[in-house]
């Protein structure tokens, strides 16, 4: 199924801007940090969704905890299992971008497969809530181990059978779940939710000018804010010496910045996911940035041989659509995987909520964790594949 229209109208839009530059990050995250981190003061922040209230399921959770036996790394989770006595298929659940933990995101998604026979699995990131590790030294290679870790796990349960065990991630989280299925056959499916698609200067290019403009940002800003995010990566791939690093970003930050005014200032520091230029260099200078700016989701789904669904809202600011989203089918199908589902849905935003604009600083009218419609195809997608 390919719910797509056109190719690449927001490169075209920004493409003078931006056709040298590099950006940072791109995705579920800001360019220079998490999806967690809040908007400047002076910007309105976004609720963090939550669940609405809903009617006790016809299954169980229950708090466990797996290893990750390379980097002594315990994750602790919530296991939700259907009505019965299995085995049932299963799902490991992967967050976005920062440290986040088993939150409402995942909670709704959880119940409704139990009640369609599939079991899930829900955990915090290491060093986060109930997990041990160091989250401000790990990368994204540390949270696919931590995943396949969950995966096998998972495997081992006598109420999940082995043959049906597979990943749902969003935003950060579709990233890390490709490069798991593509490392392992033991994963069974996967579905990704505000994924990225492309990568190169391209998909950051792209990533940087449509955050930017959802933000309401200046053509002269993003172009800035372009040029900042290529000359920064430039000096961070050839430096490994963080003290020398930092000096070069100090300059590349104040040249940057002094042309704008406080209130761009406001908007390029959001973009760059922090809100102070201390924090954007901070994550600038992370483990998790240099090992995410060398990672090509495109490679990655070329190399997926099991089933999957990939999901957009059509006002994502994050992974835009429909860019990432043919990206990700383009590789699909370069890399022959006989079974793959596409699908854009109008008005949703980055968390496949209802929205108006998808700007990340708007306000979702409701409590809603997925829209109704992004949720009935993931359910029943996964109850179609796994059963």
């Amino acid at each position: 199924m390919r719910n797509l229209h056109g190719k690449y109208p927001a490169l075209n839009k920004f493409f003078p801007l931006f056709i040298l530059g590099l950006s940072f990050l791109w995705l579920g995250s800001s360019s220079w940090g998490g999806d967690e981190i809040p908007p400047p003061p002076a910007i309105a922040p976004t609720p963090e969704p939550r669940p609405s209230p809903t009617p006790s399921f016809p299954g169980s959770e229950k708090e466990v905890t797996f290893v990750n036996p390379d980097a002594g790394v315990t994750l602790a989770g919530t296991l939700t299992l259907p009505e019965g006595k299995g085995p049932f298929p299963a799902a490991l659940l992967i967050a976005g971008s920062g440290p986040n933990l088993r939150g409402p995101f995942f909670l709704l998604v959880a119940q409704a497969l139990a009640r369609k026979g599939v079991a899930s699995l829900c955990y915090d990131k290491r060093g986060s809530g109930g997990s041990t590790g160091d989250f401000k030294t790990a990368t994204c290679q540390d949270f696919e181990k931590d995943a396949l870790a969950g995966i096998k796990y998972l495997r081992q349960l006598s109420e999940i059978n082995p043959r049906k065990v597979g990943m749902i991630g969003h935003s950060e989280g579709g990233l890390i779940a490709p490069m798991a299925a593509a490392e392992s056959k033991d994963v069974s499916f996967i579905v990704v939710m505000g994924a990225p698609g492309l990568g190169g200067a391209k998909g950051r290019d792209l990533y940087i000018a449509h955050k930017a403009a959802a933000m309401g940002a200046e053509p002269k800003t993003i172009e800035v804010l372009v040029r900042m995010t290529r000359d920064a990566e430039e000096v961070i791939r050839s430096n490994q010496d963080n003290l020398l690093t930092g000096k070069k970003l100090d300059e590349i930050l104040k040249d940057g910045f002094s042309g704008l005014g406080e209130e761009e200032k406001r908007k390029g520091l959001f973009v760059f996911g922090g809100e102070t230029v201390e924090a954007v260099k901070a994550k600038a200078l992370s483990p998790w940035y240099r090992s995410r700016i060398g990672i090509d989701p495109q490679e990655n789904f070329r190399k997926v041989r099991c089933p999957v669904l990939a999901m957009n809202g059509e006002k994502d600011a994050y992974a835009a659509w429909p860019e990432n989203l043919d990206a990700i089918g383009d590789a699909l199908k370069e890399g022959h995987n006989p079974d793959y589902t596409l699908k854009a849905f109008p008005g949703l935003n980055h968390a496949l909520q209802q929205c108006k604009t998808g700007s990340p600083t708007e306000a979702v009218p409701h409590p809603e964790t997925l829209a109704p419609e992004a949720m009935r195809l993931l359910v029943d997608w996964v109850v179609k594949h796994m059963h």
